[in-house]
């Protein structure tokens, strides 16, 4: 009985604090794009799918970029879905370029009802990208989408959202990327020219 016990506790204590994040695999709507004739798909909006793909924060050509920087006559918005419907507990933005010109998030429920989350009623601050991670109760209700609402004119320069993720835990998404692992330590980097490599 004892052993039962014991090995009931680790599996909860496990559970508690084992936390699985799913990140946004869909493009359901978007307000505007970035567009450059010179490329096919840096900055478009499906570039907020999936992880995060820049760790440290900073300007990335694979993140999602409105077209229009400081745009002072509409909002823009992104709505993502997930592969899971689910109630949660919380949503990561990961803005990794111009952080703080998010002004509200909603989700859109398993009927499809828009439901609110989050108005933000704070000045921007001075990091260059940070993960915004809200968290509350568990919802009574699926989760279908995710809808995040930008003032880029709040935050002067371009906006960037790298990922969306959603959990059931309350415990803080942090944004990372996959690496390698056991990489070794004295491997060599090679610059293979300008058709493999660019600035990004």
């Amino acid at each position: 009985m004892k052993l039962f016990l014991s090995i009931l506790l680790l599996l909860i204590g496990f559970n508690t604090f084992s936390q699985k994040v799913y990140w946004a695999s869909k493009v359901v709507a978007y307000s505007s794009e970035y567009s450059d004739a010179q490329s096919n798909s840096e900055n478009r909006a499906i570039q907020a799918l999936g992880r995060p793909n820049k760790v440290p924060f900073g300007k990335s050509a694979c993140a999602w970029q409105p077209l229009i920087q400081d745009n002072e006559l509409q909002d823009e918005f992104l709505i993502v879905s997930f592969d899971t419907l689910m109630p949660i507990s919380q949503i990561a933005i990961v803005q990794n370029f111009g952080q703080g010109c998010i002004t509200k998030v909603e989700v859109f429920d398993e009927y499809n009802n828009l439901r609110p989350i989050w108005t933000n009623n704070n000045p921007p601050s001075a990091d260059i990208g940070k993960t915004l991670n809200l968290t509350f109760p568990l919802t009574k209700y699926k989760v279908r989408s995710v809808k995040v609402m930008l003032n880029t004119a709040r935050v002067r320069g371009w906006n960037q959202i790298d990922a969306i993720g959603i959990s059931q835990s309350e415990t803080p998404i942090i944004a990372s990327v996959n690496v390698a692992p056991a990489l070794p330590s004295n491997i060599i980097k090679e610059n293979l020219g300008k058709n493999i490599n660019s600035p990004y």
